[in-house]
């Protein structure tokens, strides 16, 4: 399903490109006349033109992921980019909540995603503890596939005692072992792109899922994670013009 009213706004996310017009946007009073009517709903994400325009702005500079973004990217891979690979990627709401919710109430909450029917599960990891509101300061990605835990983390131990806590959580329900495998995976050289790695090593594992490749050596590139965030911004307005 989709909805876009103001296809002018993505003449606004080609703009976000130059810097001088990222600081008019946020110096001026231009944004008095963007609105917050709903112009696109796409899987899981649904964005308001402030919204939209607010995500350009996060990847075309230097600036963490926020939770729509990474969803809206995991989307795209499995159902776009991989859809024959029957690997749920799961967001990092559902992810927050099943690590923290109580344990009673875990089973009934995943349920609905049949996770043990599907051939791996993804999930992206932030380190936040509080189930009560939103924070933390990083993203990892911990995969369960063949029967294990691998986690992909470009900042070495940063979310392992999350990963674990959601490998140890996962396990019954996918009738595994809650031991984790910390893989060998590249390395953020900065502190903001967490979020990045993170769904560049999830289309990593997806790819070698496939070919049947080595899962436990993940080394991406950083021109790539510098190309991802430009693939998100083209794909947004590609599907914007659908």
């Amino acid at each position: 399903m989709f909805l876009c009213r103001y296809p002018m706004c993505l003449h606004f996310l080609d703009l976000l490109q130059y810097e001088h017009f990222r600081k008019e946007l946020v110096n001026s009073q231009c944004t008095k006349f963007i609105d917050d009517q709903q112009i696109l709903h796409w899987q899981h994400y649904t964005r308001r033109r402030t919204q939209l325009l607010s995500d350009g702005e996060i990847l075309a500079g230097p600036h963490w992921l926020n939770d729509k973004l990474i969803q809206f990217y995991l989307d795209y891979l499995e159902h776009e980019a991989f859809p024959a690979a029957d690997v749920a990627l799961v967001g990092p709401d559902v992810t927050q909540f099943a690590r923290l919710c109580a344990e009673p109430d875990l089973a009934a909450f995943l349920a609905p995603l049949r996770l043990k029917e599907r051939r791996g599960v993804l999930l992206v990891i932030n380190d936040c503890d509080r189930p009560d509101a939103p924070g933390g300061s990083h993203w990892s990605l911990l995969a369960a596939v063949g029967g294990r835990f691998i986690h992909y983390d470009s900042m070495s131990g940063g979310n392992e005692t999350a990963a674990r806590q959601m490998a140890r959580r996962l396990a019954p329900i996918l009738g595994c072992s809650a031991k984790m495998t910390e893989a060998s995976c590249s390395r953020q050289q900065n502190g903001y792109d967490c979020g990045v790695f993170a769904l560049v090593h999830a289309e990593e594992v997806l790819r070698r899922l496939d070919s049947g490749g080595d899962l436990l050596r993940v080394n991406v590139s950083q021109e790539r994670v510098e190309e991802a965030r430009r693939d998100m911004l083209r794909l947004i307005k590609e599907i914007a013009k659908r």
